[in-house]
């Protein structure tokens, strides 16, 4: 196995916990970003981390530039293998580095539930108390749910090793997938940074951001941020940026993906109407200068965009699945509309477009809920739950330890 950084030379300490965090993730987004964010946060709290992933997560920008112990291996999960290849391989990778150095627990970052598998299983076998986030799982019933491998009986919800979600939806899925008693799986939010803004510092910042980006202060944007795939809704950007063009309003798509190409080559982007500017540093600016945020998504667990939105006092329109981890809340917060139906999204976008003090009440809403549920909240609920299910590893270590001989050996 091709590494970076040699696991038995990181220096340990005598009272510091030493967390492993494990990302099977070849590329980064909002998932791979999470995890970030709870690796940095569990350093600045004293912990000594250590991030497992590929090269190709450790080569991205703001990986690379964080302060953690890193080591690449190939712990992905490759959708061309067989599900027992990819839990082998994934196995081999951990059990390398755990078997040169002692980790006191592990979080495992699940993008897709079976993601984890290999990882879990060689944690299980070390005895390693480990948390698994998961942040998607697809709608019962639908082609993604059907290809999913089969799940049952793999990875039970023993006292050490505990599951949590970013939304609710993803946490009763996995529940009922796994056979697991209801609220099992712990339900933990997405949170951001919120700082204070007023309505009139979001014009003014909104004004600001226009200038630096070389935009014109006035003209309707509608900003599109993430991945250009059929997932997001990406594909469906040419039909919404033909809808908005009555109202003269521009769709700007900022992102990466396979659909790039074919987005490039549609009539909207050939005559202005729909702008792809690839990756971007300043989405902060962009989120500013919108009017409004496009999230057109067909399948989201808990996606940081929108609140990132929020936060800025971006008005949000979204599909139903896009927004589905806010239940019914999501009508308050933002303007929804059908999965895949692009005449209702541009409708809502219209809508939100004509009168910007009329959407005052939804944006302020979202605001609201951002700031209630920001990441400090969000680290605060994960430091909790890691708590628990170390204190809990330990002891029942001490138990075994204490109990007789034969108890011990039977678990009696």
């Amino acid at each position: 196995m091709e590494m970076i950084g040699d696991p038995g030379k990181i220096r340990r300490g005598k009272t510091a916990l030493d967390l492993l965090v494990l990302l099977p993730s070849t590329s980064v987004g909002g998932a791979e970003k999470h995890t970030l964010d709870l690796c940095e946060a569990f350093a600045a709290a004293g912990m000594r981390v250590t991030l497992l992933t590929t090269a190709d997560c450790l080569g991205h920008a703001a990986i690379r530039a964080a302060a953690l112990e890193k080591i690449a291996g190939p712990v992905e999960w490759r959708d061309d293998e067989t599900f027992e290849a990819n839990v082998r391989r994934q196995k081999h990778g951990v059990e390398q580095v755990m078997a040169a150095r002692r980790f006191d627990c592990a979080i495992v970052c699940a993008p897709w539930p079976h993601y984890a598998f290999g990882l879990q299983k060689a944690l299980a076998e070390h005895g390693a108390p480990h948390l698994t986030v998961a942040h998607l799982f697809p709608r019962p019933e639908t082609p993604e749910w059907s290809r999913l491998p089969i799940m049952l009986g793999v990875g039970g919800q023993e006292p050490s090793h505990a599951w949590a979600a970013v939304s609710w939806p993803v946490a009763r899925r996995l529940e009922h997938m796994f056979n697991l008693p209801a609220h099992a799986v712990a339900h933990i939010p997405n949170g951001v940074d919120v700082a204070p803004l007023s309505p009139e510092e979001r014009r003014r910042r909104q004004a600001e951001a226009r200038a630096r980006l070389g935009l014109e202060p006035e003209g309707a944007l509608a900003l599109f941020l993430g991945r250009l795939e059929a997932a997001k809704g990406a594909d469906l950007l040419p039909e919404l940026a033909a809808e908005l063009a009555p109202v003269h309003a521009r769709i700007v798509a900022a992102g990466a993906g396979s659909l790039r190409e074919t987005l490039e080559a549609s009539e909207a982007a050939r005559d202005g109407r729909l702008r792809l500017i690839g990756h971007t540093r300043n989405a902060s600016d962009w989120l500013f200068a919108a009017d409004l945020l496009l999230a057109p998504s067909r399948l989201e667990g808990h996606p940081l965009v929108a609140l990132e939105a929020a936060a800025r006092r971006c008005p949000v329109v979204a599909t139903d699945a896009a927004l589905e981890c806010y239940g019914q809340i999501r009508h308050q917060i933002a303007w929804i509309a059908p999965v895949n139906d692009v005449a209702a999204l541009a409708a809502q976008a219209r809508a939100a477009l004509a009168d910007p003090a009329a959407a005052a009440g939804r944006v302020e809403a979202g605001y609201a809920m951002a700031r209630r549920d920001d990441k400090a909240a969000m680290i605060a609920a994960y430091k909790s739950l890691l708590r628990k299910i170390v204190a809990h590893d330990r002891l029942t270590r001490a138990a075994i330890w204490d109990a007789p001989a034969s108890e011990a050996r039977h678990g009696a």
